[in-house]
């Protein structure tokens, strides 16, 4: 697992919007939604608890389709040497590794695309996507019974919501200079959820 955090690299979050295509909501929401994302963690190894990261990156998908989709990377740490993993409020982690595929329900609203991803924002505070396909392998760290797991997200949702001012996931993130902090919670069909506080590393 790799523990060094690195350096930020500065990224201007407006271009993410002024810099895309005018004239597709759904291509727009993917743009504010890109880049490269850590989510903070802890684990005891050898007796040590040292703070590590978990990796997460968000990219435009390949053009497949007439409609704008992106994927949601969750990248497997190295976990080997760790008897156990947990966030800073002692809830347990898991290893997660795999790709989902998510698009922005609707239409394009291709005259008020920016206007209409502005007031989302404002209102909801966050973007949801639906998933359209993508497997997470979910493996415990530590020695244990319990088996891998492949959960299955098609048909349920990506939600990328900004960190509201006192709640859980603003003291997860506090000591992290980013430009954007996020909660994501990625929930499929029949309710498995997982929910991860993230913080913007570079912008891509």
């Amino acid at each position: 697992m790799s523990l060094a955090c690195g350096g930020l690299v500065a990224a201007s979050l407006a271009s993410s919007i002024a810099g895309a295509e005018a004239g597709d909501l759904r291509k727009l929401a993917i743009d504010w939604a890109r880049g490269r994302y850590n989510s903070p963690l802890v684990c005891e190894i050898d007796g040590d608890l040292v703070r590590g990261l978990r990796r997460l990156l968000v990219t435009p998908a390949p053009r497949e389709s007439v409609i704008p989709m992106g994927r949601v990377i969750f990248v497997e740490m190295e976990t080997e040497r760790a008897s156990r993993c947990f966030t800073d409020l002692g809830d347990k982690v898991v290893n997660l590794k795999g790709t989902l595929k998510i698009r922005l329900p609707g239409p394009p609203r291709p005259d008020s695309a920016r206007r209409e991803l502005k007031g989302l924002l404002k209102r909801e505070r966050a973007v949801t996507f639906d998933v359209v396909s993508g497997f997470l392998l979910e493996t415990p760290i530590g020695k244990t019974a319990v088996e891998p797991r492949s959960i299955d997200f098609a048909g349920g949702t990506a939600r990328f919501e900004r960190v509201r001012e006192g709640s859980d996931t603003e003291r997860l993130l506090a000591e992290y200079n980013s430009p954007r902090k996020l909660r994501l919670e990625v929930r499929a069909a029949d309710g498995t959820t997982i929910a991860l506080p993230l913080f913007l590393a570079d912008f891509r």
